[in-house]
């Protein structure tokens, strides 16, 4: 008697189940603690697009994990030059200054990457945030300015950038989810608490000034 459809079908689930736990690395060793995935990420390809930022016939955007050069001197087809390795976490926010990309990579904090080569594209330095970094800002000087959520805004000195450092740090109301830098102070938009405004004519001594009630 011929088996069923159904039956072949269990049994051939059956068969590549067993396979998979004779032939595939353990993701859940004996030894782990139930619900805890062990393992290690070996590669990863493309990604969510978070940010992007043009610059002549150049694009830099936040791909996934990686941030990515494009040629898009051709608007209707533009084409990867290069990008990065992977980063520790995405890519949220980025700035250019000569030659340089500074991006907010959420959890991994602010990542510096030369894209002198826009085919090879590469981190020199990175620095923590203590918070999230959500988004970033550059001022006429050599400061990056970086909201990081709950852990309020970061001043950074990035005149060596290969060794930022952080200068200061400022507490909003709420939860620095982006920022502008304009003569001389940070805006910075704080959740549901508005627009802070905070004084960054001295950047080593950032001072909150004023606040926006927005509706909602």
């Amino acid at each position: 008697m011929r088996p069923s459809q159904s039956t072949m079908q269990q049994t051939a689930l059956a068969l590549l189940l067993a396979f998979s736990t004779l032939s595939a690395p353990a993701l859940w060793p004996a030894s782990a603690e139930p619900g805890q995935l062990v393992g290690e990420i070996v590669g990863q390809i493309g990604g969510a697009m978070k940010s992007i930022l043009g610059n002549g016939d150049f694009a830099y955007v936040g791909m996934g994990l990686r941030l990515a050069v494009l040629d898009v001197s051709d608007k209707r087809q533009p084409v990867i030059l290069g990008q990065t390795e992977r980063l520790p976490d995405v890519v949220q926010d980025i700035e250019l200054r000569g030659g340089l990309a500074l991006t907010a990579a959420d959890q991994a904090g602010m990542r510096i990457i030369t894209v002198r080569e826009p085919s090879q594209p590469r981190e020199i330095s990175f620095a923590a945030t203590a918070g999230p970094a959500r988004a970033l800002a550059l001022d006429a000087n050599q400061h990056v300015y970086v909201a990081c959520a709950w852990a309020a805004l970061r001043i950074f000195d990035v005149s060596n950038p290969g060794q930022p450092v952080e200068i200061a740090s400022c507490p909003v109301a709420n939860s620095a989810e982006d920022v502008l830098w304009f003569d001389g102070y940070a805006l910075v938009a704080d959740g549901s608490a508005g627009l802070s405004v905070i004084d960054v004519h001295n950047p080593a001594a950032a001072t909150p000034v004023g606040t926006w009630d927005t509706p909602g």
